[in-house]
Formats: C-alpha cells, structure tokens, sequence
C-alpha cells in the first residue's frame, strides 16, 4: 500500500476535514498506487469473460458460446466487447469514475478504518450490459469502526476535479448527493443497505467480519421491522463526501473551500467526515490510462 501524507486535519463549518496527498516523487508509492487500481480493475467481473454473462437472464447459449470462444481465442475482440465505449469528454468516462472509486476506498481502508468487500462491490460485480454505466445509487459504501469498537455504515460520494476555482463545481454536485442519502424519505439509504446485507451474506463467515455482518443485519432487520428511527437510522451511518482534486492552491494556501458548502445547520443528526486526496497529476489521463493498463485493447 502507498504511504499516504496527512496535511490538514481540522474543522469547518462544524464538521471534521482531512486532506491526504501521495508524494508522486516516490515511485515506489506511485507504483503500489498503480498495483492496488490495476488488480481492482481486473477483478471487475466484467472483464473476466463469459462468467459475466452467464447469470443473466434470457442470454441465449449461442451468444454465450461465442462469448466463449472469443475468450479462449481472440482476446482483441472480448476486450472490445467488454470494455467500456471512450466517452468524449473524459471526466464522464466511466473509466474515470470507476478508478477514482476504488482510490477513495484505498485512503478510506488505510486511513479511517473503514472496510469494504469484493462481494459488495457495485463497480467488481457489474454485468456485461452495464460496460458503460455509471454506478447507480451511493458512489463506494462499506463499514467503518471508530476506536471505541463501533460499526457504522459507510456512505461514501466521490467527486474528482482538476479545476482552479477552489471550490470547484463539483462541490456543489457532491452537497447535492450527500444531501439524496441524507433526505431518508426517498429511501435511498435503505436500499444501499439491503443490497449490502443481501451480498455480504455470499462471503464465507470468518470471525475477522462476523461482528460486521451482525451489526449491519442486525440494523437492517430494525429497518424492516419498522423500529428504526430516524435518529437511530442517522447514528448507525456515516456521511464521507470525498474529493479528489488537482489543485496545488488547496495544500499550499491549506484551503479547504471546497467543503464550505457544506454547513452543519443544515443537518439534523449526521456523523460526516469531510475527505480529500489532492492528487498531482491529471486526474483523467491518471484514471483512463490506468484502466487501459489493467484492461489492454490489445
């Protein structure tokens, strides 16, 4: 894993910030970095060939079986099938999203104790007709555990930007879907939830994840059984807009802007952990490039 360098840890606006960079002159990191992206890459199930077709629905055996036979012999044509369409304007590249995704997993696993699963993975388990998809619902979710031993379910948005305004546009987009997850009367919460629940019971049981898997089937059975109260369904998630910026400004001048929109008074109960990974390269030839090395057109 890459050595990640804190450089600011403060509060705004009532809530908790923290700013991470990479020392890019370290090739060593960078590589790790790399290594950690491409092996997250490949382990999509939609670069792995027939099995991403198998289980759907009304897929007939002949195109399953050409599938196959372009995966045994002609590797060029099930990359074209499988691999995402080049978008035009790359900070819509799927390829783009998908990376900057799994990199705020890495910062979130190694810094704030948080843990995610292969088998909850919406970008690890996408199906073949979904290769230029978005994510729908919450961006990364996943389980976090403060020092004290308590479990909280993670709600993770991720926004990448490479602007010079500080704060950039996509501060306010990133306001805008903390905002959807918070608001729980469109129940999008909980069916992040129930979809994590319905996939962490496919992991084989270790004694490492079995208080996980308690805390959160445990909350999900309150859900349903209609005890859970707002403040309680609040208490048991937290909150992670995170941010991935090409911005020299943000650490030289410690400006933390891009999260001044975000105000605790318009909250009512939330535990929200602001996080930002100032990157120093461009952020969509880093992502795009990346995904073309894990994942060669040829």
């Amino acid at each position: 894993m890459p050595k990640f360098n804190k450089k600011i840890d403060c509060k705004n606006n009532g809530f908790e910030i923290k700013v991470y960079d990479i020392d890019s002159s370290n090739q060593d990191d960078m590589d790790r970095l790399e290594e950690y992206i491409i092996a997250k890459i490949k382990k999509m199930k939609i670069h792995n060939g027939v099995s991403t077709y198998s289980k759907v629905d009304g897929i007939k055996k002949e195109f399953l079986d050409k599938i196959k036979e372009a995966e045994e012999n002609n590797k060029i044509l099930l990359n074209e099938i499988c691999n995402p369409i080049q978008h035009p304007k790359k900070w819509f590249d799927v390829r783009r999203s998908r990376v900057t995704e799994f990199m705020s997993q890495l910062l979130l696993e190694k810094e704030l104790n948080c843990v995610f699963f292969d088998e909850t993975d919406k970008r690890i388990n996408l199906s073949a007709f979904e290769a230029d998809a978005h994510v729908k619902g919450v961006d990364v979710t996943g389980i976090h555990t403060d020092d004290n031993g308590k479990n909280k379910f993670v709600v993770c948005e991720v926004k990448a930007s490479g602007s010079e305004n500080i704060p950039c546009s996509s501060s306010e987009a990133l306001l805008k879907d903390i905002k959807a997850s918070y608001n729980l009367k469109n129940k999008r919460v909980y069916r992040e939830i129930k979809d994590f629940v319905s996939k962490l019971n496919e992991i084989n049981f270790t004694d490492e994840i079995w208080s996980i898997i308690e805390y959160i089937t445990d909350l999900y059975t309150q859900i349903l059984a209609k005890k859970s109260s707002k403040n309680l369904i609040l208490d048991n998630i937290l909150f992670i807009p995170f941010m991935i910026r090409k911005n020299p400004e943000i650490l030289n001048k410690k400006n933390i802007d891009d999260f001044s929109m975000f105000n605790k008074d318009e909250f009512e109960q939330i535990n929200l952990k602001g996080v930002m990974w100032v990157l120093n390269q461009d952020i969509d030839s880093f992502c795009i490039d990346l995904y073309k090395k894990a994942v060669p057109n040829e």
